[in-house]
């Protein structure tokens, strides 16, 4: 009887386990730019009742930097029933070659009930460079900079993890002539304004990538005014003393007089007193 008990209660288990099963495929092993990409999922539902199922996708590089894409949809599966769900992705020419992973989730109620994953490989699309511009002050770069007094030179240089790459740069000064330059290259601001700077990275097998860096140059240096005293501002100060000076008087005298009057009044009348 015991027995009986434990292999009816591991039959239920096993049965909740595996009363939904997915397994995920692609259409092919391998995709070139322009290709589209079918991603099938096969869902079944093993139990006696209808489920609502969401089925949840991830496509991830393996080794390199790719930003995953995740496809998620909801379905309501009958009793027994078995679908395939699709979801379709086109491979573009920047799409970066090598092997993806594909990871299905089966969930319902939001808890993972199931999962499978499989692989495929991209190839004859464009890699990714890094690439980057930037402006100093002096040749040795010591702090970049993006801000120039006129007549001043500005030194132009890029900066990029791939070997070998080439670069086409120009420049557009404030007056719209536009100057080709090599980097690394040292330029004169000649001119009062903003001077823009272009510059594109190729290489085979790599995507371009274009950058544009803007730089101002002003008139004159701007000065720091001194902390000294000024001779007109010195003056107002001691106006401004004076007038002080004129009021306080002013008022004391009043005060003064006012009080001579109040003095004279009560003497006047405490001689009419003396006359009754």
């Amino acid at each position: 009887m015991k027995k009986t008990l434990i292999s009816l209660f591991l039959m239920i288990l096993l049965s909740q386990n595996f009363s939904q099963e997915i397994v995920v495929s692609t259409d092919k092993s391998t995709y070139l730019p322009g290709d589209e990409m079918r991603i099938i999922n096969s869902v079944k539902n093993n139990l006696d009742s209808n489920q609502v199922l969401i089925v949840e996708t991830h496509v991830s590089g393996e080794g390199f930097r790719y930003f995953p894409t995740i496809l998620r949809t909801a379905y309501n599966f009958e009793a027994f029933e078995e679908r395939e769900i699709d979801f379709k992705l086109h491979v573009i020419e920047t799409m970066p070659p090598g092997r993806y992973k594909v990871f299905s989730k089966l969930l319902r109620d939001d808890k993972e009930i199931g999962s499978s994953e499989n692989y495929f490989e991209v190839t004859g699309t464009l890699k990714t460079m890094s690439f980057d511009v930037f402006a100093c002050a002096d040749k040795n770069c010591s702090e970049r900079q993006g801000l120039f007094k006129k007549g001043q030179s500005a030194f132009i240089n890029y900066i990029s993890d791939t070997p070998n790459i080439n670069v086409e740069a120009e420049i557009i000064r404030p007056d719209k002539n536009t100057i080709r330059v090599k980097l690394p290259a040292e330029i004169r601001m000649e001119l009062a304004g903003a001077y823009i700077l272009k510059a594109t990275a190729s290489l085979a097998g790599y995507k371009s990538e274009t950058r544009q860096l803007e730089l101002g140059v002003l008139e004159e240096e701007i000065k720091v005014l001194e902390n000294r005293p000024i001779k007109t501002e010195t003056k107002g100060i001691a106006l401004d003393e004076s007038a002080m000076v004129n009021a306080i008087t002013i008022v004391l005298m009043a005060i003064i007089i006012c009080g001579l009057i109040v003095l004279a009044y009560f003497n006047l009348k405490r001689a009419k007193r003396q006359k009754k």
